[in-house]
C-alpha cells in the first residue's frame, strides 16, 4: 500500500469519527456543547437562558447561515437543539403585543408622557417600530398591523419645521463680498 493511500484512510477515518482539523472548528464545537448544554437544562435557546459570549456566537451562526456560509452538517446540528433561525418575527410579535396593551389602555400608540411612565419600553419599541419600517425591515402585514393600532408614524421631529441655513437666506447684506 502507497503512501499517499495510507494517508487518505487516515483522514477519512478522523472525519468519520469528527476530527476538528483547525482551531476554529474547535471552537465551534466548544461553543456548541456549551449552547446545547443550556438548551437541555433550560429547554430555551432565548437571549436571558444564555451567557452574553453564548448569545453573541448564536448571533454570529444567523448571520453566517442567513450569508450562506454556515455548513449543512452545522446547520443540522443546531436545528437537533431547536435554533430560532428568524428571531425578527418573533420579536416583532413580542413587541407588537405590548404595544397593543398600550393601544387598548390609552386609545393610542404614543400617549403623552409615555416615554416617562412604566410603558418605557413601549416608547423605545415605537422608536424601533418607525425605524424599521424606514429602513424596510417589516413587512406589508406587519406595516398594516400597527396601522390598525393607528400607529404613528410620524416623530414630533418630523412636524417641526427645519432650522433655516445660510444657503436659504439672503445673506449679501451681512457680509462684505470676498474681492477677487
Amino acid at each position: 500500500m502507497n503512501s499517499a493511500f495510507r494517508i487518505w484512510r487516515m483522514i477519512k477515518a478522523l472525519d468519520e469519527i469528527g476530527f476538528a482539523w483547525g482551531p476554529y472548528d474547535t471552537r465551534w464545537e466548544e461553543m456548541f456543547a456549551q449552547v446545547a448544554s443550556v438548551y437541555r437544562a433550560s429547554g430555551s435557546l432565548e437571549k436571558d437562558a444564555l451567557s452574553k459570549s453564548q448569545y453573541q456566537w448564536l448571533i454570529g451562526q444567523r448571520i453566517s447561515n442567513r450569508d450562506g456560509k454556515l455548513a449543512e452538517d452545522r446547520v443540522k446540528k443546531l436545528d437537533s437543539i431547536g435554533m430560532d433561525w428568524s428571531t425578527r418575527d418573533k420579536f416583532f410579535e413580542r413587541n407588537f403585543e405590548a404595544l397593543e396593551g398600550v393601544f387598548n389602555k390609552y386609545q393610542t400608540t404614543t400617549p403623552p408622557g409615555l416615554y416617562r411612565s412604566d410603558d418605557r419600553k413601549c416608547y423605545q419599541m415605537v422608536i424601533h417600530f418607525r425605524n424599521l419600517r424606514r429602513d424596510g425591515k417589516l413587512s406589508d402585514d406587519q406595516i398594516a398591523r400597527l396601522d390598525r393600532l393607528n400607529f404613528d408614524w410620524k416623530t414630533s421631529v418630523d412636524d417641526e419645521p427645519k432650522p433655516a441655513t445660510p444657503q436659504d437666506e439672503d445673506v449679501s447684506d451681512d457680509y462684505p463680498t470676498p474681492s477677487p
